[in-house]
């Protein structure tokens, strides 16, 4: 079973869930919600995904991309990681 709690201060005041060890950003728990075809992959694939090397951006901004099958489509599965280690974005880019 996986564990999610509220930590605060990093993000601000309740800003971000802990899953799997890992820091996630509240909109993309809503993303998830919103959209679940692209956005609502099982938290469990991310770290297979982080273990991908990332395109760095200048500002610090990681994007970790790994292929891919959801839902019968292939694509890329793709996680932002800010410089403070949260992760802000998930979604599956159907290829």
């Amino acid at each position: 079973m996986t564990a999610c709690l509220r930590q605060r201060g990093v993000l601000g005041s309740e800003a971000n869930f802990v899953t799997n060890g890992l820091k996630y950003a509240d909109r993309v728990r809503k993303r998830g919600l919103e959209d679940p075809t692209s956005h609502n992959f099982p938290y469990s694939f991310d770290k297979e995904i982080l273990e991908s090397t990332p395109k760095v951006y200048e500002t610090g901004y990681k994007i970790y991309q790994k292929a891919g099958t959801m839902n019968g489509k292939e694509g890329v599965f793709e996680i932002g990681v800010t410089r403070d280690g949260i992760i802000d974005h998930r979604f599956f880019r159907p290829g």
